[in-house]
């Protein structure tokens, strides 16, 4: 732009030394900063040679603004370019904005996966079930999609001397009720000292603490209705068992045979009569007392 306003001022005063040969006095006045006038001596003006020269002064006068147009239109590029890089760069922010929406959609992807896991089926009747939390294992005994339920199967440490039987455990998301404890349980066991039944066990299967000869004390949660044949046999050091629950039905044959001969049996006070009459035969001596 500088070289174009140079080339214009020497071309301005090439034409001012020309007039000035010719007797003319040349000035320019900007105005505006795109119109050149030139005045010069009436009488050259009016012998036709002024007319000549002032046509090229008018020539020049076009060309002026030929440039002063041409520097408009490079203004208004660069002008336009910069807009174009501005729409660029809102452009670019808005991927930015989108990359933020695939990160939301991302995270509500995760979201919807988890709740998926919390809504996944059972595992099907049979399936073995390996709990860490309560460390042992367990057999699924139905596979309800609403009430799944499991039997406790056995412990993972066999030398564990006390033992919490829980009353949920869960699974891929899944909860199962722990309803009984499973046949031969805890059978021979020689480490068990104590052992606590949740409330949700309503069965305690067939010699489920047979041999068990360290087992000193059991507690048994409201919600046992039946007891197993030889559940108990041979539990020879087993003191106190307490039984919560007023739903018992059935106990099975010589469930007691063998136990501590002065074990106490603490019930309900209002089932001591009727689960006195219920244990009657199942093997303990008769100094084995039901009391509340």
């Amino acid at each position: 732009m500088k070289q174009k306003i140079m080339r214009l001022l020497s071309l301005l005063l090439a034409v001012t030394l020309f007039l000035g040969t010719q007797g003319y006095t040349v000035f320019a006045q900007t105005t505006s900063g795109n119109e050149t006038e030139a005045v010069g001596n009436k009488e050259k003006y009016n012998n036709g040679k002024g007319e000549s020269n002032l046509t090229e002064l008018e020539i020049m006068n076009v060309g002026a603004e030929a440039n002063v147009e041409e520097e408009d239109a490079e203004n208004d590029a660069e002008y336009q370019q910069d807009s174009g890089n501005s729409q660029q760069e809102i452009f670019l922010d808005g991927n930015d904005s989108s990359g933020k929406n695939e990160e939301n959609n991302d995270s509500s992807q995760e979201k919807a996966e988890e709740e998926a896991v919390q809504k996944k089926t059972a595992l099907k009747k049979g399936t073995k079930i390996v709990d860490k939390t309560s460390k042992a294992a367990y057999i699924v005994t139905s596979d309800d999609g609403k009430k799944p339920t499991v039997t406790w199967k056995e412990p993972m440490n066999k030398q564990s001397r006390s033992i919490n039987i829980p009353s949920t455990i869960k699974r891929d998301g899944v909860s199962y009720k722990v309803t009984a404890i499973g046949k031969n349980a805890f059978k021979n066991n020689k480490y068990i000292t104590n052992i606590r039944i949740a409330s949700s066990i309503v069965k305690i299967d067939a010699s489920a603490f047979e041999g068990c000869t360290s087992l000193k004390t059991v507690t048994i949660g409201n919600g046992l209705k039946s007891i197993g044949k030889t559940a108990f046999k041979n539990c020879k050091k087993l003191k106190t068992l307490t039984i919560k629950s007023s739903k018992l039905k059935a106990i099975g044959k010589n469930a007691f045979k063998g136990i501590f001969a002065k074990c106490k049996v603490k019930v309900p006070a209002k089932k001591v009569k009727a689960y006195t009459k219920l244990m009657k035969n199942k093997g303990q001596a008769v100094t084995v007392k039901v009391t509340k």
